[in-house]
Formats: C-alpha cells, structure tokens, sequence
C-alpha cells in the first residue's frame, strides 16, 4: 500500500514539473517602454526573458534626458515570480532588483566665513523589491503596471537624502 501511495505521488509530481515549462509555440522575450518615466523625460527600455510560467529575468535601461532631473543613466537587473495567473508570465508578481546608475550629488560647505556648494556625478547602487501586474492586453502585447522602492548602498554615507530610489512604472510591452 505504502509503495503504490508512493508511485501515485511521484508520478503526480513529475506530471506537475513537466507542466512547468513554457510550450514551444510561446513567445519567450518580451521589450516594453515605460510610458510614465518616458513623459517625466527619462525613457526607460526593459527587456525580459520568460525562464518558466512563473518566473523571469530581465534588465531595464534608462536615461535621464530631461535637464532638470538629477539622475544620468541607469541600470536595473530583475528577477520576477508570478502568482494567480492564468497565462504564463501574466498576473501578479513580486520582482527583486539591483540597480546602478548615475547621480547628480549636491554637497554643501560652509565655515565661518565662506558657504559654498558643488556638484559632482556619483554612481548609485542598491537593492529593492517591487510589486506589480502584467496583462496581455492582446495575443503579443502586454500591460504592465509596477511599483517598488530600493535601498542604496554605494555613495550612501552623504547627506543627501539619496538612500532610497523608486521604481515605478506603467509599461507597454510587445513579445517575440
């Protein structure tokens, strides 16, 4: 009894992984375009790669083209697991991030005599956790609505309150 309770559950188990994987007719890689950043004047182009149903890797590029942004350019590696979707790579999803990108640094020095302040381009980096929604909208393109917060960990010991970076976004996506 012992063994044939066994044989059912192993056979159930390996059924559950082989339901795992993507099918191949589907289409892995998808490019979006963060519309909200792009009308703030700081286009962001992400890439990303389906592993499985549930999960993905990808990276997100942008650049601060507006002169009254501090921020030059950026990079943000992810890794993304969906939950309580019904397509693969769609629904709800918990993404883990790493970012490093480029800041305009304001530091103020004063002394009895002289008040004075310079700016310098430092490089920032940390790490986050973000929340979000992916929608197929129709057949190859995807909605996409994000938010999370980062904690920096270079350059983080000056007085700037630059020791958190948003990551926020709503997206349109094309797959291929």
């Amino acid at each position: 009894m012992k063994r044939t309770i066994l044989v059912i559950f192993s056979l159930l188990s390996i059924s559950m992984v082989s339901q795992d994987t993507l099918t191949k007719s589907y289409p892995r890689n998808e490019i979006k375009i963060n519309v909200l950043y792009l009308l703030l004047g700081l286009p962001e182009l992400t890439y990303e790669r389906a592993l499985n149903q549930f999960s993905s890797v990808g990276a997100s590029i942008f650049y601060g083209a507006a002169r009254n942004l501090n921020v030059g350019l950026g990079v943000f590696p992810f890794y993304r697991w969906y939950f309580g979707q019904k397509k693969p790579v769609c629904g709800f999803f918990l993404e883990g991030n790493a970012g490093v990108y480029t800041q305009e640094v304001t530091s103020y020095y004063s002394d009895p005599t002289i008040y004075y302040l310079t700016t310098k381009k430092e490089i920032q980096g940390g790490l986050g956790l973000g929340l979000g929604g992916k929608f197929e909208v129709h057949k190859v393109w995807t909605a996409e609505i994000l938010w999370g917060l980062g904690r920096n960990f270079i350059n983080s010991d000056n007085r700037n309150d630059n020791e958190i970076y948003p990551r926020i976004g709503i997206s349109i996506g094309r797959r291929f």
